[in-house]
């Protein structure tokens, strides 16, 4: 399934229903998701709910999309309702991937007020009812992308999951879909996608120091500027290991900070000189090896 272009356009892309967005880690959700965005139809109000508001729009920018789209928290789903035509992406990684019982912390950090609406759209069976009702309600007015990272999910949501959605759309392998291209990435177009993932992967614990070398970030900020930087998706499920690791041996520590009105770890070297010396290490081998390389016809 590489043109999803297609599938959401087919039939005008009116009657696509309520879909079921299954993702790996190693896969670009954006790669279905704006297709899906783009496909809409005039009368259709585009709206994205989603914990991460700036990097969907950097996403759009990226894709150069030119939609008006509306982003709601997932404490504001309900307005969905307001809507009388509307082609809704529900980004349900970025809402923390907790359950009901997991969240008592996270809750302590939103604005009170908003408490009991975020655990009812962030609790997947009221969610998926209450979605489900909207589309059941007024059967083509609602087109709803409903995207899981399959890492998240347990095996009874799962199977909860597949008896809401009208049809669902698997994507676990690179070859399943194309990832967008980067206007940042201009100078490695010849540089083949799987060796760039490649790179990222090998190399990760570097770039991960050099990036925070450069300015104290969390997770998302990471994730974000690797994104911009290598047009490679990762998953917080990776990144947030690693850094827990680097903490571990003592080459960062983090504070607390705020992040778009919510608590989150920053993260800065433990020692900038032990850091600089660690990637100027790794920039002499690297040098080794491409001499070496260079060396064959």
């Amino acid at each position: 399934m590489k043109n999803f272009d297609a599938i959401f356009s087919g039939d005008g892309g009116k009657n696509l229903g309520h879909l079921l967005h299954l993702y790996a880690s190693n896969i670009n959700k954006y790669a279905v998701q704006m297709p899906f965005i783009a496909s809409a139809s005039e009368r259709e109000k585009v709206i994205y709910v989603t914990a991460e508001e700036e990097l969907v729009k950097e996403e759009l920018e990226i894709e150069n999309l030119k939609v008006d789209i509306v982003t709601y928290r997932p404490e504001e789903m309900g307005k969905l309702s307001t809507h009388s035509k509307a082609r809704v992406v529900i980004d349900v990684s970025t809402f923390g991937g907790y359950s009901i019982e997991e969240e008592e912390e996270e809750q302590q950090h939103r604005v009170i007020g908003r408490e009991t609406l975020y655990r009812r759209y962030t609790d997947y069976v009221k969610r998926e009812n209450y979605l489900n009702d909207l589309c059941e309600t007024d059967p083509g007015a609602y087109n709803i992308l409903c995207s899981y990272n399959l890492e998240e999910l347990k095996p009874e949501m799962s199977k909860t999951l597949m008896k809401y959605h009208d049809k669902i759309i698997l994507t676990t392998d690179d070859s399943d879909v194309g990832m967008p291209s980067s206007i940042l990435l201009q100078t490695a177009n010849n540089i083949a996608e799987k060796y760039m993932v490649r790179f990222v992967k090998n190399y990760l614990d570097m770039i991960v120091l050099a990036l925070i070398l450069k300015k104290k970030m969390c997770g998302t900020d990471i994730i974000k500027c690797i994104q911009k930087s290598f047009n490679v998706s990762l998953s917080t499920g990776t990144i947030y290991p690693l850094l827990h690791d680097l903490e571990g041996k003592g080459l960062l520590e983090c504070e607390y900070g705020i992040r778009r009105r919510y608590k989150k770890k920053i993260y800065k070297p433990k020692d900038e000189q032990t850091v600089k010396d660690i990637l100027s290490e790794h920039i002499q081998s690297n040098n080794i090896l491409n001499k070496f390389l260079r060396s064959f016809p």
